[in-house]
């Protein structure tokens, strides 16, 4: 019987030192909450930044930097919008793990240890603190000059959008960042938690993953906003410098690297399910195969010993012998050991790829987006 008062109350994101401060501030909706951070960080910056080009009439850098815009504007509303959907997304997985009975009655003490775990460390506002507490620091190390943060002067003269840039927005993107990737780690911490669990898998199940391929849905979705994400931040504040040369060849080691990285971080704690996954393909196919030989065998002895023929009865053997045929074929035979697919794999890359497309339609010659166009077209553009 599925046992209640752990999953339901667990979720990785729903506490925390921030997580009390939007509470206690009634901006508990995701919408609520970007254009709150936008109104805190981007428009002073911007409001600052127009006033002094024109009572100075000197050039803002810090307007036309691109990196804080893409913080500000992308990554900021990117970062509050998983921290709001990731907790719900691992609260949904763990309960299907427990209502499905996947996790075994003599496992069930572990399972609540590990998921009690998970929960103590995401509403622990030690965590949060600390790196608040860091990123504030790095914002103080800027204004003092040591630490450069580009778009901003060194020690020179600093204009009113930069100090709140400095002591304001560039810290709390830092602390937003942190904050994600310290969720993801305590969601990977569950995830081997329960790949050390002997699952109740089902070899059998049409998903062909053993019926707990929904395990890797938060570790697409979570991973493929964070990458995106980090990526944005990358491609705009060092797009110039990533690169070889202005070329397709020049952002083939960046799309590589990115794609590379991007998988490891998503699917490498998935992984941790491979053996059991092997496990219980081999499991389902000596089980599979027995019922198989029991059915062949009843089948055979009919039609082979001359007794009279039971048309009903021997329809619905030849029935069951063609049910466990079409099983094996379709699910155990073809069971995975790893719970992604190419679906996900494509989705992940295409996210955490998207941010460079722009850098390469600006930077690449169109002489070259012509040439891969024919290579494409088979020579038809």
């Amino acid at each position: 019987m599925p046992f209640a008062g752990t999953t339901l109350d667990f979720g990785i994101g729903e506490g925390g030192l921030l997580r009390r401060f939007e509470s206690a501030a009634h901006l508990t909706r995701v919408r609520r909450q970007i254009l709150t951070a936008v109104a805190i960080t981007w428009v002073p910056v911007m409001v600052f930044g127009l006033l002094n080009e024109q009572l100075r009439g000197h050039r803002e850098p810090l307007l036309h930097h691109a990196a804080m815009h893409v913080r500000l504007l992308v990554a900021v509303p990117v970062f509050l919008f998983i921290d709001e959907m990731f907790p719900r997304g691992c609260r949904v997985i763990l309960a299907q793990l427990v209502f499905k009975s996947f996790i075994p009655a003599d496992a069930e003490r572990t399972f609540q240890r590990i998921v009690r775990s998970g929960a103590r460390l995401a509403n622990s506002w030690i965590p949060e603190t600390l790196l608040m507490v860091v990123s504030i620091g790095l914002g103080i190390c800027a204004l003092l000059g040591f630490l450069p943060i580009s778009g901003v002067a060194g020690r020179g003269d600093r204009t009113p959008a930069q100090l709140w840039y400095t002591l304001t927005d560039w810290p709390f993107v830092q602390f937003l960042l942190w904050r994600s990737l310290w969720r993801w780690v305590i969601w990977v911490r569950v995830l081997f938690g329960l790949s050390s669990i002997r699952l109740d898998l089902v070899p059998t199940h049409p998903d062909r993953r053993a019926g707990i391929s929904f395990l890797r849905l938060p570790s697409v979705g979570y991973c493929a906003f964070l990458l995106f994400a980090v990526a944005s931040m990358m491609c705009a504040e060092w797009g110039e410098k990533l690169t070889l040369n202005a070329s397709l060849k020049g952002f083939a080691p960046l799309l590589a690297l990115f794609a590379a990285v991007g998988a490891l971080i998503a699917f490498g704690p998935l992984l941790a399910f491979g053996p059991q996954l092997f496990r219980a393909r081999r499991r389902g196919i000596i089980d599979c195969g027995a019922r198989a030989c029991d059915e062949g065998r009843r089948f055979q002895r009919r039609v082979t010993e001359g007794r009279a023929i039971d048309e009903q009865a021997a329809a619905l053997e030849a029935s069951a012998l063609s049910d466990v045929g079409s099983v094996y074929r379709e699910a155990v035979d073809r069971l995975q050991i790893v719970l992604v697919d190419r679906r996900d794999v494509i989705g992940l890359l295409v996210a955490t790829l998207l941010p460079i497309v722009p850098m390469m339609l600006v930077r690449v010659p169109l002489e070259e987006w012509r040439q891969l166009a024919g290579m494409l077209t088979g020579g038809r553009f």
